[in-house]
């Protein structure tokens, strides 16, 4: 669930300074945005390309935003996994209240947010609370250098949409969606990005000011925010580090080739974290050091469909780095994440609950594969309690209370495998099993047509941009030109009719009942002959659905329609069949199957 939260808003939202909005109208608002954008397109070079909507949220008003956006794309399995994924990395613990948890850190730490999918900016209005010293403080430093923390937050918004407008934030998130570790290093890039502008803001334009905020009191600043209770240390980090090795980051591209820099890397963001914390050495020019992508080629056939998996992605060095502090070896922690190459871990669990960890780590050099072997001893001891080792081959095997734990290098590879079973001979068996491949770092295309292994080989299309993938049945055709471009619309072609799954954006809050009235208002109105048979509304899964299926005259010809409409956050996905029903409800049956875990990611 953090990779899905962080993709839905951590792009848009920002965890800033005090909260120190005042009552403002909407005129008053917009002649103020329009002053800042001004300012920003003197700072930064780039100029808006059309008219920027604002709006004022109310604190409450957020916090439920963010409470119904995350019941409604959380589950109890979901819940599970993640919990139990980072209990087994040692991040936190199981009795962690994700869903409070995610509401307190987006919905009481924000100050102001622009999202990409409305193009809308909202400034968050602190209402009756009262703000805190530290707050004070900030508004009190903002008003000395001639500004107001509440402008500081809009030109750092207000920023997010002139790089939409320009670069596509959205498409940019498709575009390099992979491991959390990929996508921290955007965010880092899109946040670092607006803070620049942000503090040249505040500063008008004193290089030596922006500085010596660069240097650390962005992170002061943004510690200061929030509303964390409940909320693990580990969630806490990860949503300030855009804002702090963020910012560092860009301003570091900003001293070495001005704006021009900090635009390639939009062309050519970093992918990874270890870009991020070494932009000198790693990212700069021919510099530029990509991640090697370790997996094990095996993991589905090894595991088969006995074992769920609970979870699946990329630590990248920050993480290595918080994972050590965590584990009583911070004063390691820097030098044994630096040697970082690259990283896939797996959280698996059978039928009987038994949840097993494996992680394939790959390293500059060989030392540092064996000072990670080594010193891991120290966290899994810190973590777990293991004592004693037992050579086994080239693996190292530790125990505590009756599971164990592998540590395996060969070269500069390091495989860890936590939580075996210790009488469990096949589990065991298993592990041994798994073999490694290795690649070269390569941005993920925007679509593609794939079998995954998960579903039984299952060939599916997936358009990254849109956010869907379905299924590719037989008896139907993909219109791949079509189905290719970013917003699509997916076409499925057969010889009894069309089948179409697009996105229609809908503002504001959605009255499915008066929506369907509206589309069948509106599909009368454009059509001849139409003849409506009936408008059925259910539940797919958690999310309010309606079919509707009729006959209409286009273009001389008269055919027999059904869609199914599904609203999705702040988008309806359009599912529609022309001609024949019998395989259009086949594919819908297969298209609801995938809707939960990837439709509306």
């Amino acid at each position: 669930m953090r990779r899905f939260i962080a993709a839905i808003f951590a792009l848009t939202f920002i965890a800033l300074g005090a909260d120190s909005a005042l009552a403002q109208t909407q005129q008053e608002l917009e002649g103020l945005a329009s002053q800042i954008i001004t300012r920003n397109e003197g700072i930064r070079g780039l100029n808006y390309e059309h008219e920027v909507a604002v709006g004022i949220k109310t604190r409450q008003e957020l916090h439920d935003y963010f409470g119904e956006q995350i019941a409604q794309e959380v589950n109890d399995e979901v819940i599970h996994g993640e919990l139990t994924t980072y209990w087994m990395l040692g991040f936190f613990e199981k009795d962690v209240d994700l869903v409070q948890a995610y509401t307190n850190l987006y919905g009481g730490a924000v100050a102001g947010f622009y999202d990409p999918e409305t193009k809308h900016f909202y400034i968050v209005e602190r209402g009756n609370e009262r703000p805190t010293p530290e707050q004070i403080a900030n508004e009190f430093a903002m008003r000395m250098m001639g500004t107001t923390e509440r402008e500081m937050v809009m030109s750092h918004e207000l920023h997010h949409a002139c790089q939409d407008q320009h670069y596509d934030l959205l498409y940019l998130q498709k575009r390099i969606q992979g491991s959390s570790d990929q996508n921290q290093a955007l965010k880092c890039l899109i946040e670092g990005d607006a803070s620049c502008v942000q503090y040249m803001f505040v500063f008008r334009g004193n290089e030596a000011g922006v500085d010596q905020a660069a240097r650390g009191s962005v992170q002061g600043n943004a510690r200061a925010s929030g509303n964390f209770d409940g909320v693990p240390l580990y969630l806490q980090e990860s949503i300030i580090v855009p804002y702090t090795w963020g910012f560092d980051f860009t301003w570091k591209l900003y001293r070495n080739g001005g704006w021009a820099a900090v635009d390639a890397a939009f062309a050519n963001p970093p992918a990874s974290m270890e870009q991020v914390l070494h932009p000198e050495e790693k990212f700069f020019g021919d510099k530029r050091e990509d991640p090697t992508q370790i997996d094990f080629e095996n993991i589905h056939d090894v595991f088969g469909d006995d074992w769920k998996l609970l979870g699946s992605d990329t630590l990248g060095e920050f993480d290595m780095r918080l994972m050590y502090r965590y584990h009583g070896q911070a004063d390691k922690a820097n030098d044994i994440a630096e040697g970082w190459q690259g990283d896939k871990y797996y959280c698996v669990e059978n039928e009987d609950g038994v949840a097993i960890l494996v992680w394939a780590t790959t390293w500059d050099t060989e030392k540092d594969a064996q000072d990670f072997a080594t010193s891991y001893v120290s966290v899994l001891e810190n973590k777990r309690g293991v004592t004693g080792v037992r050579p086994r081959g080239n693996t190292f095997v530790y125990a505590a209370d009756g599971l164990e734990y592998y540590i395996t290098r060969t070269g500069n590879d390091v495989v860890i495998a936590e939580g075996i079973p210790g009488s469990d001979i096949d589990i065991r068996n298993k592990v041994g099993e798994l073999k490694l491949k290795k690649e070269g770092y390569r941005i993920p295309e925007i679509s593609r047509i794939y079998n995954d292994p998960a579903r039984h080989g299952l060939q599916l299309f997936e358009n990254r941009y849109l956010g869907a993938e379905v299924p590719l049945l037989d008896g139907w055709t993909l219109d791949e030109e079509s189905s290719r471009q970013n917003y699509g619309p997916i076409v499925l072609s057969g010889r009894e009719g069309t089948i179409r799954v697009e996105k229609v954006f809908l503002e504001g809050r959605v009255d499915m009942q008066k929506f369907s009235d509206e589309v069948v208002h509106k599909i009368s109105s454009r059509t001849r002959d139409f003849k409506l048979f009936s408008t059925d509304h259910e539940k797919l899964g958690k999310r309010d659905a309606f079919t509707i299926q009729f006959t209409a005259t286009v273009g001389g010809t008269s055919r027999y329609y059904r869609q199914t409409y599904v609203r999705a956050g702040s988008w309806i996905f359009v599912f529609s069949g022309i001609g024949s029903t019998q395989n259009w409800e086949a594919a819908r049956d297969r298209f609801e199957e995938v809707m939960e875990e990837a439709a509306t990611e």
